[in-house]
Order: structure tokens, then C-alpha cells, then sequence
């Protein structure tokens, strides 16, 4: 209880009298400091026991431009990182392989030698085919505008000079309101791709291409109107998009557009509300989005003259120990049915399957199951008990953002066809607002599994 008073007053201060660098260039206060802390300990919290997390790369990143001093026991995290690269980065998606080069360019590592690769080669190998399926152009990039958006980032921020062909495609990828990808991640997707436009626009490129450089930051300009534009307001809270894409956003207007005239779209309301968001049980990937906005430094500043600092020791009796999985055991979840259950407030939640693409079909869902559940549980909670009382199959993958359902009674979701098992309230049609880990349902909620295509 005094801890949440003690967070209540620093928020409370953090409204009245905090600056915002990513507003205006300023420094940090102690009040939003303090608040800088707190979403590093969240990350601390979510360690898990190799020294790594969820998405790695992503976490240092975030620390390294955010908190570095506070990064404590950084070169045991680099080691896993050297670990999961040779694991896995010749498989991974080019934006996952793009936050393993800038996070090891954050880190003072070289990426164009870790864990006995060239990372940078081998990105610049992989964005080359974004465009192309089964030998046809196509009009966005494979693995989506946002993933493409921090392939060009690391790149550039290798003085890698960017090929005409993918600047092109960026141009002519913008579409009229001057955003880029569909539409439930335009923010998103467009604040990666105007950060990457953004490191395109200061290097240093022949004669030959000023014309062309003339059309990108018309689409920079473009693109800074369409993020202005896309406030929200949600009670006290004002954001770009949502709360999840606003700090990507905030960063990538800091970087293309004149600061003095910040005000003008309410930059430091929608810094407030991204710097009093910390929420409990927040997932990593929110945290990790958060913390350099709060700072006020993006991955642009990874440019030649970054140095890094030596990090705190690593405290007293600290060790890493996430372990989302814990909870789903069938045994720790059926404890709710014995004798203690008696005392337990408990809620029934009903889960719908719909396999079947398309909208044709009469049947509104192949099959509905009750489960009953303690009062408190999150959705994915709520699954597994389904799942334990042989109701209901499931997958899941974790992600930084937290864990999402890649199958349903052994039907997968073929990404290479671009399907999704969306999550609905059955009675409203809308996706639920947050992921299957965060979501707790209430009593006789109604909860749609629909396979999906964007």
C-alpha cells in the first residue's frame, strides 16, 4: 500500500512539474526520472533465468538508450544475445535481425562481427526480396512496413548507404493520408518507417539523387502530418494511434519536425500520459517501447560518437527468474476446484471457436465451452484451465508483447497466408483491447477465437 501511495505521489509530481525531453530537448527531472526507474525495474522483473528476455534485442536497446547506468550485469545479457544469434538469427523476420544490430551497436559491439556473424551483411542480404513473391512485385514488404522500417534504421545507422530501389519503394508505398501498412498498425508502422526516412535524409549521397531525395522528405513531410493528426483522447490520457504506438510515434516526430512548434500537437500531453503508463503486469515489449520515448532519445542517436557507460553492479541477491509458463501448470490451475476454492470469488467465461475464413458461413461459431475460473484470472489463465478440464486446445508463442494463440484444436494459423487467429468479444464483434496475458475477463464474458486474414 505505501508503495503504491509513494507511486501515486511521484505521478502526481511528474504531471505538475515534469519536463519532457521528448518535447523539448531538455533533460530529464527528478520527478520523471524517478518514473524512468520504475519502468527499468518492471524490466528487471521480466528477466528471465539465462539473463535474457522475451526479445532481447529489443530490452537492450531500450536500456542501453534509456537507462544504461541502470543496466546492471549488461555483458551477461550480451552473452545470451551471442547465444541466441547463433540460435536463431538466420531465421529471424529482418526486423528481429535488424534490434540485433542496433542492440549490439548500443552495447559498443561490433555487428559486423558477433557470435561469428555479419550481422549487417546478412540483413542487407535479407531485406533485398521484400518486394517480391513468387516472382511478382508486390506493394509492401513481406515482413510488413514496420519490420522493414527498422531494417533500413540498423542499416543506416551503419552508414550503410541506402539503395534508390528501397527508397523508392517507401515512396510509393505511402499511402494518400501520407501513413504506411494497414490500418490497426498504421501508427506503428509509420512511425518505424518515417525513423528510418529520417537517417536516409542525413547521409551523405551523390548529386545523382538529390531529385529523389527532394520526393522523401516530401514523404517525411507527409508522414509527420498523418502521425499529427492521429490524436486520440482517452479521458485524462492523450496518445498518437494508442498507447502502445505513441512512443514510437513521440520519437519519430522529435527527430523530423521543429521542436518549438511542439505544442501545437499537444506534445507534451501525449508525453505525460506515455510516462504515467505503467501499469501492473505491463508485458515487456510495452515497457522496453516506453522507456526511450521517456528519455527522449531514439535509435538515431546510435550515430557515429555513441559511447557507453559502465553500469551499476548487480544488486544484492538479484537473479533473473521470469517464467511466464509457472502458472499454466494443469496442477497449480485445478487448485481452484479443492477445498480453498470455498473462499475464492470465481466467474464463468465463455470461449467460441469459428475455423471457418470468410463471413458466408451461417454458423456463427463451431463450438462454445463455460469454464469456470477465480475471479482475478487472465484470459490465457482461463485457457489453460479449459485446456486442463480437456475442453479446449491451444498454442501459443511467446512474444515481448506477451503471448498469442498460433493455434486452436491443432488448426494453425498459416502466417505465409496471412491468417491470425483474432480474439473478439462475441457480442460486440471488437478485438479485445489487450493480449491474451494482460486480459482478465469478467463474469459471463463471451470470448471469440475467429481464424482471420489482413
Amino acid at each position: 500500500m505505501l508503495r503504491i501511495v509513494l507511486l501515486a505521489g511521484i505521478y502526481f509530481v511528474a504531471n505538475i512539474l515534469a519536463e519532457y525531453p521528448v518535447c523539448d530537448n531538455s533533460e530529464a527531472d527528478i520527478a520523471l526520472e524517478e518514473l524512468i526507474h520504475e519502468n527499468v525495474d518492471r524490466l528487471m522483473e521480466l528477466r528471465r533465468p539465462g539473463w535474457g528476455w522475451v526479445n532481447t534485442p529489443e530490452v537492450v536497446l531500450s536500456l542501453q538508450l534509456s537507462a544504461a547506468k541502470k543496466f546492471f550485469a549488461v555483458n551477461e545479457t550480451i552473452a545470451s544475445m551471442d547465444q541466441e544469434v547463433q540460435d536463431e538469427f538466420d531465421s529471424s523476420c529482418i526486423g528481429k535481425k535488424a534490434l540485433y544490430v542496433m542492440a549490439v551497436k548500443a552495447t559498443c559491439g561490433n555487428p559486423r562481427n558477433f557470435a561469428g556473424f555479419d550481422l549487417v551483411e546478412n540483413l542487407r542480404n535479407s531485406i533485398g526480396t521484400q518486394f517480391r513473391y513468387l516472382r511478382r512485385r508486390q506493394e509492401s514488404p513481406s515482413h510488413g512496413w514496420y519490420n522493414y522500417g527498422l531494417a533500413i534504421q540498423a542499416l543506416c545507422l551503419c552508414n550503410i548507404e541506402i539503395p534508390r530501389s528501397h527508397i523508392v519503394n517507401i515512396i510509393r508505398g505511402q499511402d494518400a493520408s501520407g501513413g504506411f501498412g494497414n490500418r490497426k498498425s498504421v501508427v506503428d508502422d509509420t512511425s518505424q518507417v518515417l525513423l528510418a526516412l529520417a537517417c536516409i535524409k542525413d547521409q551523405s549521397l551523390p548529386t545523382r539523387r538529390r531529385p529523389l531525395m527532394t520526393k522523401l522528405k516530401t514523404a517525411i513531410d507527409k508522414a509527420v502530418g498523418f502521425l499529427q493528426t492521429s490524436r486520440n483522447d482517452e479521458l485524462d490520457d492523450f496518445w498518437i494511434g494508442n498507447k502502445f504506438s505513441s512512443p514510437a510515434a513521440l520519437l519519430a516526430l522529435k527527430e523530423t519536425t521543429d521542436l518549438s512548434q511542439s505544442s501545437s500537437w499537444f506534445c507534451n500531453d501525449i508525453a505525460r500520459s506515455v510516462s504515467n503508463g505503467l501499469w501492473e503486469d505491463e508485458p515487456e515489449a510495452t515497457v522496453a517501447h516506453r522507456l526511450p520515448a521517456m528519455r527522449g532519445r531514439s535509435v538515431l542517436a546510435l550515430k557515429d560518437g555513441w559511447t557507453c557507460l559502465d553500469p551499476d553492479s548487480i544488486p544484492e541477491g538479484y537473479q533473473p527468474q521470469y517464467n511466464p509458463e509457472k502458472t499454466l501448470d494443469c496442477s497449480t490451475l485445478l487448485e481452484s476446484n479443492g477445498i480453498f476454492s470455498f473462499f475464492l470469488p470465481s466467474i464463468e467465461v465463455q470461449l467460441s471457436v469459428k475455423k471457418t475464413l470468410g463471413s458466408n458461413n451461417s454458423t456463427p461459431y463451431d463450438y462454445t465451452v463455460l469454464v469456470e475460473v477465480e475471479k482475478g484470472f487472465t484470459l490465457l489463465e482461463t485457457m489453460a484451465k479449459a485446456r486442463c478440464n480437456n475442453q479446449f486446445e491451444f498454442a501459443v508463442q511467446s512474444s515481448s508483447f506477451g503471448s498469442f494463440v498460433t493455434s486452436v484444436d491443432s488448426l494453425e494459423a498459416v502466417a505465409s497466408q496471412r491468417q491470425f487467429w483474432s480474439l473478439l468479444d462475441a457480442q460486440t464483434g471488437d478485438f479485445l483491447s489487450v493480449g491474451i496475458d494482460q486480459y482478465k475477463p469478467s463474469h459471463r464474458d463471451h470470448i471469440l477465437f475467429k481464424l482471420s486474414v489482413y
